[in-house]
């Protein structure tokens, strides 16, 4: 989904395209954070065979919220250029 809008953003360069692409980033931060609270819920009751799995969870679930915070700040980024060049557009036309 995310791909696609950001696809969307690049191509149409407009306020609706890149204001969805943002509710998109937040929406998957969310996910990632309630997955979170999932794991931490549940990890008393795993069983110590599966332990290794749960880490390895951890670690790729802190390496994807990591990722997307970087994607979220770089499209936050390009959507306030965007705002700029809009703005000073009107100003000029």
């Amino acid at each position: 989904m995310d791909a696609r809008l950001f696809e969307r953003f690049l191509h149409d360069k407009s306020a609706q395209a890149a204001a969805e692409l943002l509710r998109a980033d937040a929406s998957s931060q969310g996910l990632s954070g309630e997955l979170e609270v999932i794991l931490n819920q549940i990890d008393s009751a795993i069983d110590p065979v599966v332990a290794g799995d749960m880490a390895a969870a951890r670690i790729l679930l802190s390496a994807a919220s990591l990722i997307q915070a970087r994607i979220r700040a770089e499209n936050q980024r390009a959507a306030r250029a965007l705002e700029q060049v809009s703005d000073v557009s009107d100003r000029t036309s």
